[in-house]
């Protein structure tokens, strides 16, 4: 078997090969070569196409007995080869295809490396789940994105790049290092021009929406400030005095009394009665300014 291998091996390649680029060889894909196939109907299915980069050899014996199937009678002669023509890949086609998958016209595209095997000619495609993505990815980041290039109809023949994708935009940044909790103030922010990996950049925070507000979690002197990071700041704080308007129907009370927990507008805090020392709750309405709505008597 082994001699009869590699003599099979040797007459495939020495064949010339027609191009098939198609799913199916066709009688009009064998015509040139075998004359006779030219009498019968040129959408006539001959056998189905190899994968490609892989050759598939019709003996002369072979193309015989699929002429007489045919009704018709093929003379002795060469045996044929068909094969999907393949090429490497360009990088300006690539380029174009990373770009449109990305969907973004200010991104910066740098290919680093690609599939270096020839692939069938068809149209490339890079899905969006195609990239390796993770957290804390940078605008230096490499990552590989996979794609396809589809062909012969629903085909598809896999392709991968390996790519840096950046964006650059004007970013709040901090001037200075900040501590978690601390309320951002001017002479700590500024802007710069940032780059960052094209799928994580985050939409710039305008530095009069910044000031006054509080980080949420250290920020490093030259991080970007985005709204992920900040939060408002309490308009009550614990142990601070604010004003009380208690309401009941269409009577209202105004009172001062010292807050027992911090919040923000809109959050519920505690304070202190100061005759009875017992805790009650109100709705934080302003800068230390707080609403009580008094229970409604029952009916009886």
């Amino acid at each position: 078997m082994k001699p009869l291998l590699v003599l099979f091996v040797a007459v495939l390649s020495r064949a010339a090969c027609l191009p098939v680029e198609s799913d199916r060889v066709l009688a009009r894909d064998i015509a040139a070569a075998v004359p006779e196939f030219a009498k019968i109907s040129q959408d006539e299915l001959i056998t189905y196409a190899p994968l490609p980069g892989v050759k598939r050899l019709l003996t002369r014996g072979e193309l015989v007995r699929i002429g007489r199937r045919l009704g018709i009678e093929v003379s002795a002669g060469p045996d044929v080869c068909v094969e999907y023509p393949t090429a490497p890949l360009d990088r300006e086609m690539l380029l174009a295809a990373l770009r449109h998958g990305l969907a973004r016209t200010d991104a910066e595209i740098e290919l680093i490396d690609f599939s270096q095997y020839a692939a069938p000619s068809g149209t490339l495609i890079f899905p969006r789940e195609g990239l390796s993505v993770f957290s804390k990815l940078t605008a230096e980041s490499p990552v590989v994105w996979r794609g396809y290039v589809s062909f012969a109809g629903t085909k598809r023949f896999p392709i991968w790049a390996r790519v840096r994708l950046a964006v650059r935009s004007e970013q709040l940044v901090a001037a200075v290092a900040i501590r978690a909790g601390e309320m951002l103030t001017a002479e700590q922010v500024t802007t710069e021009t940032v780059k960052q990996f094209a799928l994580f950049d985050q939409p710039a925070v305008a530095m009069d929406a910044a000031i006054g507000r509080v980080a949420r979690r250290a920020i490093a002197a030259g991080s970007a400030i985005t709204s992920e990071v900040l939060q408002a700041a309490n308009a009550v704080n614990r142990g601070d005095e604010v004003a009380v308007r208690v309401t009941a129907g269409v009577t209202q009370l105004s009172l001062a009394v010292r807050a027992e927990s911090s919040g923000k507008i809109g959050d519920v805090v505690y304070l202190k009665n100061p005759v009875s020392g017992k805790l009650f709750r109100g709705v934080v309405d302003g800068k230390d300014q707080v609403t009580v709505a008094a229970p409604s008597e029952e009916k009886r």
